[in-house]
């Protein structure tokens, strides 16, 4: 509703209702259109830093864990390393200290000083650190225009990827980050009206961190070459305000007696609520929506944009103008059009409602399923005789539809099963509960065979239609025998390693179909025999669904290859190694879906 104040009334009075809301439309859209060239100036700049530094920071962790993993893999404490260069027994006085880890320059060469001690004794090693400048150089997470420092925080001595000063760290940089970061992750260090974006990231175990540095100056080029784009807009609004002004006035002083009632229907209502025209400019709104809008100026904004890319979307279904915004509340926004004469809308109202105890309340309800559905899945704390296992489990929300299970059968038989059941959040949950019912209805008695035939037909009666179809797969081990049994209904393949000690591996893709399809198949069913040196891999799809912010995804083959190059690990270490990997590639993004798995290995 247009503001008016006591001496625009007094002018009113004298004047046309055309000729004024002409007058104030001029006033009123000059100033806003100034205003907000400013705030989208403002929000653009505050954008591309935020975007930076979210940016540096995710390459950053994934950086440090990349020298931790090269670190470990070539600095151990042997003379057969091959970046050893010389060890030494310390003295007795030296010894009962702990053991360290940390770098020294001597003569333009850049050394690993490994310091272990025992009860009695103490030993110094003493290995080349070059290789960590040429993994530092050839970091595809570092790019051209950013400097790349790994340091001890304690013994400020550390490797730059600056070739131009020898690779060493400058005292200078050594200090501002002193200065600046105060043991936080980043900071923004401003220094004669040069800035530098700092980011740290501390590697997960070893005492070192990784810094990279920013120059700002980077990201106010990108804004100075789009200013002109904003100044045209400005200017070519300004043009077109008296004409707009002119038309809308015309139709405001039209519909000055409708908008009395609206605003006496409006002010009643115990929500907050606007009415505002096609162009999105506000008539009528409450006393509610006043106060809102005061409280958070940001808001309007934030609904004024959101209901103009609802209307323009080509989704027509009532969902799309019913959505939730999150300020310090949860609101409910209810938009819905207004029509005159014309076929297409004159104008659309507004209704916020407030959510927030009922968000509240849903929060609560979905940590305590979440609470008992980690005690519905089982823990890998059980031990089986003849195997050593690890399991892994991560949902998408909460809870998650992913189902696995393990159980002791007679005959000192062993089986491990994993289904996903369609959908995520609390309702695949739901699912889930049921496929595990009956599942273990089927397994205790009967043969791989019928448990895929009986487990399909009940699956496909007891599950809703659309919610039936249920990939599922499971290996059934016999100890005694050093035999398996393996059945696959629709489901990525298990991944059969007979001998650790060599790269030969099997995979059993699908070998039937989804379960709750159809009726009527013939089974088929994985038989063989394997030894103490064997390894099983079991997973859903949410593992090869992983991708990374080009969009380029995980896969089968990487799988397969990060499977058999990590072999040697016991199933702890290498479930350990795999999360790291998966942080790795996804550069922080979110994975999209649940992610389950099994490492099974024969004893």
């Amino acid at each position: 509703m247009i503001p008016q104040p006591k001496i625009l009334i007094s002018i009113r009075k004298k004047i046309s209702d055309f000729t004024y809301y002409f007058l104030v439309l001029n006033i009123i859209f000059t100033i806003p259109i100034s205003i907000m060239t400013l705030i989208i100036l403002n929000s653009y700049f505050e954008a591309l830093l935020e975007k930076s530094k979210e940016n540096l920071q995710v390459r950053a962790k994934a950086l440090s864990i990349s020298l931790e993993n090269s670190i470990k893999d070539r600095i151990y404490p042997s003379k057969s390393s091959k970046e050893f260069v010389s060890s030494r027994v310390l003295p007795k006085s030296n010894t009962n200290k702990i053991d360290e880890l940390y770098l020294i320059w001597e003569k333009d060469e850049t050394y690993f000083i490994y310091k272990t001690f025992a009860t009695n004794t103490g030993t110094e090693w003493i290995f080349s650190a070059n290789f960590m400048k040429e993994k530092i150089l050839d970091s595809d997470l570092i790019h051209s225009d950013e400097e790349t420092i790994f340091f001890h925080p304690q013994y400020r001595e550390g490797i730059s990827d600056n070739i131009e000063n020898g690779f060493r760290i400058s005292d200078d940089i050594l200090n501002r980050m002193e200065e600046g970061t105060n043991n936080k992750l980043f900071t923004i260090l401003k220094e004669r009206g040069k800035g530098q974006i700092i980011m740290a990231a501390k590697l997960p175990s070893l005492p070192f961190q990784v810094i990279v540095l920013k120059s700002k100056s980077n990201i106010y080029s990108v804004i100075l070459s789009s200013l002109w784009k904003f100044f045209i807009s400005f200017f070519v609004l300004i043009s077109f305000v008296s004409g707009i002004s002119a038309i809308l006035a015309k139709n405001m002083s039209a519909k000055r007696k409708e908008q009395s009632k609206l605003e006496s229907l409006l002010k009643n209502l115990p929500l907050g609520a606007i009415l505002v025209n096609s162009h999105f400019e506000p008539i009528i709104q409450n006393d509610i929506m006043k106060d809102l809008t005061f409280q958070d100026p940001t808001l309007w904004n934030r609904i004024s944009n959101e209901s103009q890319f609802r209307i323009r979307s080509d989704l027509k279904s009532t969902n799309n103008y019913v959505w939730e915004i999150q300020t310090n509340k949860n609101w409910e926004v209810t938009l819905s059009p207004w029509f005159g004469k014309s076929l297409e809308p004159e104008g659309y109202s507004i209704v916020l409602r407030d959510l927030t105890a009922k968000k509240v309340i849903f929060e609560q309800e979905m940590e305590m399923a979440k609470k008992i559905q980690e005690e519905y899945l089982p823990n890998d704390s059980e031990e089986f005789d003849g195997v050593d296992f690890k399991a892994y489990y991560k949902p998408y929300m909460h809870v998650g539809g992913d189902y696995y299970d393990y159980l002791q059968l007679e005959d000192n038989k062993i089986l491990f099963v994993m289904a996903d059941v369609v959908g995520h959040g609390l309702q695949a949950a739901m699912m889930m509960t049921v496929v595990k019912i009956l599942f273990l209805q089927t397994a205790s008695t009967n043969s791989p065979e019928e448990i895929l035939t009986k487990l399909n037909v009940l699956l496909k009666d007891s599950l809703p239609m659309g919610k039936s179809l249920v990939p599922l797969h499971f290996l059934i081990l016999n100890t005694d025998e050093r035999t398996f049994k393996y059945a696959n209904a629709g489901h990525p393949g298990a991944i059969f390693i007979p001998d650790k000690g060599n790269i030969e591996f099997h995979t059993y893709e699908r070998l039937n179909p989804v379960l709750g399809f159809y009726e009527g198949w013939n089974t088929e069913i994985i038989g063989g025999t394997y030894s103490s040196n064997s390894r099983f891999f079991l997973y859903t799809d949410g593992l090869t669904d992983v991708s990374n912010l080009d969009d380029d995804m995980l896969g089968t083959e990487r799988v397969n290859e990060f499977v058999i190059s990590n072999r040697h690990l016991n199933p702890t270490e290498f479930t350990q190694k795999l999360e790291e990997e998966l942080m790795l590639f996804s550069q922080g993004k979110n994975y999209p879906d649940d992610i389950t798995w099994f490492v099974i290995d024969a004893v």
